[in-house]
């Protein structure tokens, strides 16, 4: 993917300055300048760097800012390199999205192809494939997905030689590859096929791995959606520690194994792990069974609010929508999201609604939380390829408050 540049006048518009004063940044190596026959061109990303860093002079306590062209958050949703996440999630595949985050482009497809067809056969590579699976079967059956997935990608790095290729084509290769390795070191959950299921698309494969219902096209789409609603939300704490990782040179394994160790936790993609016992609650003892033991743990409550949405997650209206339009029982759900609302509870998460559809469909233990994860590595993917092109300078102090040195030292 071409960095992106501006003009003279572009640039000197976004910082503010006469165009005398952007050659004196470019003789300070502050600015890359190209020189092309019709004139002058600023990387844009060194640009919006200065932009921000004058920011921040100026307002000591604004937060670490990164230059990134993926993912904006505004008031009503999110969106993959200006275009509607949620619009997205009904019109494109995830592995099609998952490209656009990666190279920016939308695959060439004819205009004869079925909708259910894979718009790329992806296919994780043999060797580390081989040496994933092995390091899969020492584990015990009850490894939920995720716990799977980490000790998955550390092994099938050992067996990529090409690993530390960083050219994005290679960069995107591995992903595609290793997202398929993700989904086939997985057990097979299903009993049996059903007539007529979508063509063995990578979520088509996955929904086989996670729920032991037939993979018929609604369902499977439903799946497709959420990961595709999942797959960035900008700067979360598990790309934060992703962008950090590939900013010195981690090689894209590492670079997911370490946003994998990030989202582990209960505050992060573990938290729909939290939900779906609640909704198995609400549906075996009621609603407000359910709600009570949501209330007696205090806030913050697993499935229920949003920071960045303060009107309610829309993730999780349409993924809500979209499984309410499939033949599942959701008399718990409703019922439980009603007597939240009646207790002026914020409204429900992507957790929640990832735990919602896990619940209905079925799936495995672990299921909601591997959505996420694998979801947002195509995320994690596009930022560490960001990072490998700016290599943002990772280098933050501590406000030390500890003890100081008062008399001699020990010996």
């Amino acid at each position: 993917m071409a960095r992106r540049t501006l003009t003279t006048a572009e640039a000197a518009d976004r910082l503010g300055v006469k165009p005398a004063t952007l050659y004196a940044y470019v003789s300070r190596g502050l600015l890359r300048r190209e020189r092309t026959p019709s004139g002058s061109r600023f990387d844009a990303a060194d640009v919006e760097r200065l932009a921000l860093g004058g920011r921040r002079r100026a307002r000591a306590d604004d937060p670490l800012s990164f230059i990134s062209e993926l993912t904006s958050i505004e008031g009503d949703g999110h969106r993959y390199r200006g275009l509607d996440a949620r619009a997205l999630s009904r019109a494109r595949r995830f592995e099609e999205v998952a490209g656009w985050l990666w190279e920016a482009t939308w695959p060439d497809a004819p205009a004869d192809k079925a909708p259910d067809e894979a718009p790329h056969a992806w296919e994780p590579l043999p060797g580390p494939l081989g040496t994933a699976a092995a390091a899969c079967r020492a584990l015990d059956p009850r490894t939920t997905p995720a716990e799977r997935w980490r000790v998955a990608v550390a092994a099938a790095a050992t067996a990529d030689p090409l690993r530390h290729d960083r050219t994005p084509a290679a960069v995107a290769a591995t992903a595609r590859s290793l997202l398929a390795l993700l989904v086939e070191v997985l057990p097979v959950a299903a009993v049996r096929p059903a007539a007529g299921t979508v063509a063995p698309s990578l979520v088509a494969r996955l929904w086989a791995r996670l729920s032991p219902l037939p993979a018929i096209p609604a369902q499977v789409a439903v799946l497709d959606a959420a990961l595709v609603l999942m797959a960035d939300h900008e700067v979360a704490a598990s790309t934060l520690a992703v962008r950090a990782a590939a900013s010195f040179g981690a090689d894209p394994y590492a670079a997911v194994l370490a946003g994998m160790a990030a989202a582990s936790g209960p505050r992060h993609a573990a938290s729909s792990l939290h939900v779906r016992p609640v909704l198995a609650r609400a549906a075996a003892q009621g609603p407000a069974v359910a709600l009570g033991d949501v209330l007696g743990r205090g806030a913050p409550h697993h499935g229920f609010g949003q920071a960045l949405y303060p009107g309610g997650d829309p993730r999780a209206t349409e993924l809500l929508g979209r499984l309410r339009a499939l033949p599942v029982d959701l008399a718990a759900v409703d019922g439980l999201l009603q007597l939240a609302a009646s207790r002026r509870m914020p409204p429900p998460n992507c957790d929640f609604a990832l735990a919602a559809l896990a619940q209905a469909t079925l799936m495995v233990p672990g299921a909601s939380e591997a959505i996420f994860v694998l979801a947002r590595t195509a995320g994690w993917v596009a930022h560490a390829l960001e990072e490998y092109e700016q290599r943002t300078p990772f280098r933050l102090r501590a406000a030390y408050v500890g003890p100081r040195e008062t008399g001699d030292s020990p010996t």
